[in-house]
C-alpha cells in the first residue's frame, strides 16, 4: 500500500466468529495430533522442569488484612452501611 493510506476496521475486528454447522461437524471428526519432545527432536535438558529459566521457589497467600470488614446483609442495608463508612471517612485501604 502507498503511504499515505487510511486504515478503517469495524468494532467487532478482534472478536471471534461463531462456526457454522458444517465447520462444528467438521471439527467433531477431527483428530488433533499431540507431539512430545521426542516428536520434535528436542533437547530433553532444554524442555520442560529441567530446560526452564525460572524456579518457583515458594507459593503462599498473602496473610488477611486485619483492618477489613465485610458488610452483609440485603442490598440496600449493604449500601447504606457503606455510604456511611465512605462518609465518615472510616474506609480502610482508601
Amino acid at each position: 500500500m502507498a503511504l499515505p493510506a487510511v486504515v478503517t476496521v469495524v468494532r467487532e475486528i478482534g472478536d471471534p466468529r461463531m462456526p457454522g454447522l458444517k465447520h462444528k461437524m467438521r471439527a467433531k471428526k477431527l483428530e488433533i495430533p499431540t507431539w512430545g519432545a521426542a516428536d520434535l527432536d528436542l533437547n530433553p535438558e532444554e524442555v520442560g522442569l529441567q530446560g526452564s529459566f525460572t524456579q518457583v521457589v515458594k507459593v503462599f497467600s498473602p496473610p488477611p488484612r486485619s483492618d477489613r470488614e465485610m458488610i452483609t446483609g440485603e442490598v440496600e442495608e449493604q449500601a447504606e452501611k457503606l455510604f456511611k463508612l465512605l462518609r465518615a471517612g472510616k474506609v480502610p485501604g482508601l
